[in-house]
């Protein structure tokens, strides 16, 4: 799960990865203008951007609560092992829809442990402890093997070999990366505290990347420079829960306390 900040004494939004996927899901289908290439192949990367952490599908299911803060765990605060779940899990389950969703999916997980391949400056495996970095850096090498077992299948189709080739590729990553970048933003922030922020590396077609920047107008519109979406002033939202920490999270029936709670909708408007 991914769990808003919020100002003292506020609620939290709770938003489970699925919640996540599906914002990323709605801008992918708006992305794409006069500067920005839109997706390509289409319908394969709308399934991996729509379903990119069904891994945590699992672990959402069953969540647990901070015993420090009373809040759902959150992407950190997640237990190693189930977190490792997770990794093996989005890749096979977007495996079995394809070998190009399975590639662009192990990508993403290979690439939140080693810095988002050198979009971020700092590789997050380089910070755990030894006995985390070593169960960590056999699942990144298992995912290294499954992209080069995925390659050579997607090689052999004279329809797929192209979408291999090494700047069509990570065009196609980067752009994942993006939605999943804006969703961090919006998800993890509550409205009343996000600030200026910048996305690196958003691919305007296969040669050209550029930075984009998000500025609150209010908390409910966004100004995006340069703008990547068909659609000035779109409006696109998400959904989650508002939760208050427990006072002795200890016993507590963490499932029911989160899914006890009404599902509501934060809407957001972006502009150029």
């Amino acid at each position: 799960m991914i769990v808003q900040n919020a100002p003292a004494g506020e609620p939290h939004f709770v938003i489970t990865m699925e919640q996540h996927t599906a914002f990323a899901d709605a801008m992918a289908r708006a992305f794409g203008n006069g500067q920005f290439e839109p997706l390509s192949p289409r319908e394969d990367m709308l399934f991996v951007v729509g379903h990119h952490d069904a891994g945590w599908s699992v672990v959402d299911a069953e969540p647990g609560l901070d015993a420090q803060t009373g809040l759902p765990w959150s992407l950190r605060g997640t237990p190693r092992e189930k977190l490792l779940q997770t990794s093996y899990g989005s890749p096979d389950y977007n495996e079995k829809h394809s070998d190009y969703a399975g590639l662009l999916s192990s990508m993403h997980i290979y690439g939140l442990q080693n810095g988002r391949y050198g979009l971020m400056p700092s590789r997050a495996v380089d910070s755990l402890a030894p006995e985390a970095r070593a169960v960590t850096e056999k699942m990144m090498n298992d995912q290294l093997a499954r992209q080069e077992k995925l390659k050579a299948k997607l090689a052999k189709n004279p329809q797929t070999a192209p979408w291999i080739e090494d700047k069509h590729l990570f065009q196609n990553y980067k752009q994942l990366q993006f939605f999943d970048l804006v969703g961090l933003y919006f998800h993890q922030t509550h409205p009343k505290l996000r600030k200026t922020d910048t996305i690196p590396g958003v691919p305007m077609n296969r040669e050209r990347d550029t930075p984009i920047t998000i500025t609150p107008v209010d908390e409910k519109t966004y100004r995006f420079a340069p703008f990547p979406f068909a659609n000035d002033g779109m409006e696109i939202d998400f959904e989650g829960r508002w939760f208050r920490p427990v006072a002795n999270p200890q016993g507590v029936d963490a499932k029911k306390a989160i899914y006890s709670l009404p599902v509501t909708t934060q809407t957001l408007r972006f502009v150029a």
